[in-house]
C-alpha cells in the first residue's frame, strides 16, 4: 500500500501546505492521511492561504470542553435530538 512507503505521509502534509496556501479567500476541505504511527484519514480545512483546522475524532473534547459529536447521516442526527 502506498501509504505504508517511507516519506508518503510527510509528503503528503507538504502537499497539503502547498495547496492550502493557493486557496487565499476561498475555503477547501482537502482530504489526507495523518498520523505518526496510527495512520487514518484526516480532513482539513484550509483558507485564507493556510490549515485552518483539522477536525478532531468523534468524542474528543474541544478547547471550550465541548465534546464533538459527528452523524453518519441525517436520520442519525435527528433520532439523537
Amino acid at each position: 500500500d502506498l501509504v505504508l512507503k517511507p516519506g508518503f505521509v510527510a509528503a503528503c502534509r507538504q502537499s497539503l501546505d502547498k495547496v492550502a496556501a493557493r486557496t487565499g479567500s476561498c475555503a477547501a476541505v482537502l482530504g489526507f492521511v495523518d498520523g505518526a504511527q496510527d495512520l487514518y484519514n484526516a480532513a482539513a480545512v484550509c483558507a485564507d492561504g493556510v490549515v485552518a483546522g483539522v477536525p478532531f475524532d468523534v468524542g474528543d473534547q474541544v478547547e471550550d470542553g465541548a465534546t464533538l459529536v459527528v452523524f453518519a447521516d441525517e436520520d442519525e442526527a435527528d433520532q439523537a435530538g
